[in-house]
């Protein structure tokens, strides 16, 4: 369920509702998110006749105070016959009147939130939770952005493994991107130091899998044996022009290379397209991670 999101930015405030705070018709603006700008309201559109959710003029209507009121904005309504209101009453889940700013103040009670919109208009946004799904599946397929640690890396490339067939390349990574945030962002302690995986700890595990990989930003990039031989280097003593490749404390290769030439190391060498099988059972992975 998505969310109303009330900004008043000359008060530097934000309010977040939920969506079905909004009447019907507003539901048929997608799935999403209002924004409240700050424009200010006219005469003209204050005397727009608005009808509100509830008849409040009628005697027998018993009216129950309500939990939050916005008042004193132009409210586009998304109905066509009322398109714009001044003020809107909430309680609970539900808005319970649109209408003006009088009437829609009949339900204020001694405990009822008052949110003044200072003129601010209020309209249903467009939260657009659409994916390039394809991308999304492929993404989920293999990353090890949380891997913090080697045995992290290790137990995501033995899962990989499992899934994609034996000769398919192993594409993705985007490790780093954690190291890269701040504390607070990425809702966690800062890491001792950044991870960065070691193909030599997978090399057994991807002996039948070319792997081909990339830290979140595109400035390093990691390759096991099989792909390097792909592409006719040496994986005990890599050598390319323009390309630095990573060693341990002990002068060994880690398959991490960086450097002007790195990114165009493999060129069109590591898949770039994948056939309709994989596709599916990327998509079927997803959906599996996603539901679980």
């Amino acid at each position: 369920m998505g969310n109303i999101f009330l900004s008043e930015s000359n008060m530097n405030q934000h309010v977040f509702l939920p969506r079905s705070y909004f009447p019907l018709a507003v539901a048929t603006a997608l799935c999403g998110t209002a924004l409240v700008t700050s424009c200010r309201s006219d005469d003209a559109l204050e005397q727009v006749p608005t009808q509100p959710t509830v008849d409040l003029q009628s005697p027998d209507v018993i009216v129950d105070a309500a939990d939050h009121i916005l008042f004193g904005g132009v409210i586009w309504t998304v109905d066509e016959d009322n398109p714009r209101a001044s003020a809107v009453a909430i309680s609970g889940e539900e808005i319970v009147a649109v209408g003006s700013n009088a009437e829609v103040q009949r339900l204020r009670g001694p405990d009822t939130v008052m949110t003044d919109l200072a003129g601010a208009f209020v309209v249903p946004g467009f939260n657009d939770t659409h994916i390039h799904f394809n991308s999304a599946a492929r993404f989920i397929e293999f990353n090890i952005m949380q891997a913090s640690t080697q045995e992290d890396f290790v137990v995501a490339v033995e899962d990989a493994v499992t899934r994609i067939p034996a000769g398919q390349w192993i594409v993705g990574g985007l490790w780093g991107a954690y190291d890269s945030w701040a504390a607070g962002s990425a809702g966690g302690e800062a890491r001792t130091a950044p991870f960065a995986p070691n193909m030599a700890g997978v090399e057994e595990l991807t002996a039948r899998h070319p792997m081909y990989l990339s830290k979140f930003d595109n400035s390093e990039y990691a390759a096991n044996a099989t792909a390097m031989r792909s592409i006719g280097i040496d994986p005990a003593n890599p050598q390319a022009p323009g390309v630095e490749f990573v060693r341990d404390a002990n002068g060994r290769p880690t398959g991490v290379f960086k450097g002007r030439g790195a990114r165009n190391l493999f060129g069109r060498s590591a898949i770039q397209r994948f056939d309709d099988d994989r596709r599916r059972a990327q998509t079927r992975h997803a959906l599996e991670s996603i539901a679980s």
